[in-house]
């Protein structure tokens, strides 16, 4: 056999190994479990651990979000100090704000398979906004 033929053969066999493992790979993501129907669990009949879905965080004051905590279950987010700075020059202006919050928490509790009752609670909020073309400030 020549140089080129075994290169050839040797190309070919790594196409074919690659063809082989991208279609593993698709047949494998075809396989979907069905979905149990959860609609029977609610908050004193919580969803077994085997049917729930990841968590979904919504962080204090971060966002919230349209995900539910699943039934019967408890979800408690928490950020210890936050702090965020923002300096607006944008059409003229000259704006800087200042935010600290602490201890800020979201309690979250499954009501039913889609149905959760959310409390977010600010313990402490500090915030400062100077505009400093009006040469004015609001705490």
């Amino acid at each position: 056999m020549t140089r080129s033929t075994l290169l050839l053969a040797g190309f070919s066999a790594v196409c074919m190994a690659v063809l082989k493992c991208l279609s593993l790979t698709v047949s494998a993501a075809e396989i979907v479990e069905p979905q149990p129907d959860k609609r029977q669990y609610h908050l004193f009949n919580p969803a077994p651990r085997v049917h729930m879905r990841e968590m979904n965080t919504d962080r204090p004051d971060k966002t919230e979000s349209p995900y539910t905590v699943d039934a019967g279950h408890f979800q408690v987010e928490m950020d210890l100090v936050s702090y965020s700075h923002n300096h607006d020059t944008s059409r003229g202006q000259n704006t800087r704000s200042d935010a600290l919050a602490v201890a800020p928490i979201n309690l979250k509790v499954g009501l039913l398979n889609n149905v959760d009752l959310q409390l977010v609670l600010d313990t402490y909020n500090w915030v400062r906004t100077a505009d400093r073309t009006a040469n004015t400030v609001l705490h």
